[in-house]
């Protein structure tokens, strides 16, 4: 790790950010979570950082930040000018920074606070918004944005703000090809204009064209220098294919359509089934209406036309209880219990199972899903992929009909990734089980999946097999419609 220095003598910009050996251990935690870290930033310059999946990149930022709670700390975090303040964060969860029901208020909020004048304000917004690739009316409802959208809507928020330093956890998790190509020109416009960038990442490589110098965190809070080439794409691995279903129906849909509200549809005449022990990806960028899809299915959103069966009947919660498990793309939405082992065995108790049953199967469910090191720990204190994990062991573990996951693998790493790609494969072949999962990049997720579907353009649209020329093809639909 280099040493700081302020860029005077060697010719280097000068810094805008540093971490001195720097130690936080959380309250009530037996260990550390970041030790002796040590980081400085540029002033344009970009820092990547990788880790595995609950190293503490996100304590980092929030160290940085000024957001953690009082715990065991050491060492000191030095600014350029002012404080924490003159930094701009977007967390991994951008819902719970959101503090305005429309686009435009959202954005304008800091020019607010900083006293800037009305007449200003609409141009500024305005420009915020497409330089994220936002283009949204004000008036637009933020509750109806994807997640990807609401991603760039805190950045074009930040992008307002005299920040000196900009933190990013996990942007490419959230955004689709058009999205990540927004944040790369984001990114570039900052640094031309001096500010640092510190940019949490598990996908590291998609930045390569911004990042300066790249840093690894290993499992002991420690970070450790790294190079480009030490990030490589996760290899497509073609696997054996799923045997077909034997004609049981999971799901089916005739001329579907939902809508937002009087004539604007989400999507519509949509037709597709799946079948018991079939593995379906619904792929589509942000905004396209794939978590309203596995609301639909799971009861939460009425159809405004058309015919919808889900395991034999029209959806409804009540009605799938007990035979459906649903993944939300914000995994804290459903994680309600004190400790992980409780949140998994939560369904098992309200399920009638016997104790020693019980304990069993959340051991097994949490051993598969890699996080059996966390069952005494709070879902709630977790970092995003773990909160992510947990709430799909605790999906898991009551052995649904179908699986609906809204984007299940954000927030990990690639380790994580193929563990649970052969977790939800084998409960498709042991159980019989249906899968149906979102997901912006389907090119990763085709050797996996049985079948794909592309929502586009207000139209779902199959895409057949699993070859490179389908994948091609995908992407070169996907760059013309942006």
């Amino acid at each position: 790790m280099r040493e700081w220095n302020s860029g005077i003598d060697s010719g280097s910009p000068p810094h805008v950010l540093k971490v001195v050996d720097f130690s936080y251990g959380y309250p009530g935690a037996d260990r550390l979570t970041l030790d002796r870290v040590r980081l400085d930033v540029g002033s344009g310059e970009c820092v990547c950082v990788n880790g595995p999946t609950g190293c503490g990149k996100s304590t980092l930022l929030l160290a940085i930040k000024g957001l953690l709670p009082e715990g065991k700390r050491s060492g000191r975090i030095v600014y350029s000018r002012g404080g924490p303040d003159t930094c701009a964060i977007v967390t991994q969860d951008p819902e719970v920074q959101i503090l305005r029901t429309q686009v435009g208020p959202e954005v304008a909020f800091g020019l607010e606070n900083l006293g800037v004048s009305p007449d200003e304000m609409p141009a500024r917004v305005k420009k915020a918004l497409l330089d994220s690739g936002l283009d949204r009316p004000f008036h637009f409802p933020s509750e109806h944005l994807s997640m990807g959208q609401k991603y760039r809507l805190l950045i074009a928020a930040n992008l307002v703000m005299n920040a000196k330093v900009v933190l990013l956890d996990e942007p490419v998790a959230q955004l689709d090809s058009f999205g990540l190509r927004s944040l790369i020109s984001i990114v570039k416009r900052l640094k031309s204009m001096g500010l640092g960038v510190v940019i949490c990442e598990h996908r590291a490589w998609e930045l390569r064209e911004i990042a300066d110098r790249y840093l690894r965190m290993d499992g002991k809070g420690r970070l450790e220098s790294a190079k480009a080439s030490d990030f490589e794409p996760e290899p497509t691995v073609f696997r054996s294919r799923q045997r077909v279903h034997g004609g049981t129906i999971a799901v089916q849909a005739e001329d579907l359509e939902v809508g937002w509200g009087g004539d604007r549809q989400v999507w519509s005449k949509a037709n597709f089934s799946v079948g018991q022990g079939e593995r379906v990806v619904f792929a589509g960028v942000n905004g396209t209406g794939k978590s309203t899809l596995i609301r639909c299915l799971a009861g939460f959103v009425e159809p405004s036309g058309g015919k919808l069966e889900v395991l034999g009947s029209a959806p409804s919660p009540g009605m799938l209880k007990g035979k459906v498990g649903i993944l939300f793309q914000n995994p804290t939405r459903q994680l309600f219990e004190d400790t992980v082992f409780e949140e998994v065995a939560f369904s098992l108790k309200r399920f009638g199972k016997k104790e020693e049953d019980i304990e069993a199967r959340v051991e097994k469910i949490l051993a598969l899903c890699g996080i059996g090191h966390l069952k005494n720990r709070s879902p709630h204190k977790l970092s995003f992929g773990q909160k992510h994990l947990t709430a799909l062991a605790s999906v898991l573990a009551f052995s649904p009909r179908l699986l609906l996951l809204d984007d299940p693998f954000a927030g990990l790493d690639c380790d994580y990734n193929r563990r649970l790609s052969d977790l939800l494969t084998a409960a498709c072949r042991e159980e019989n089980a249906a899968v149906v999962r979102t997901s912006h990049s389907p090119e990763r997720d085709f050797p996996w999946a049985d079948r794909a579907i592309l929502i586009e353009d207000g139209a779902m649209k199959p895409l057949r097999g699993k070859t490179e020329e389908k994948r091609v093809e995908y992407r070169s639909r996907r760059k013309n419609r942006e």
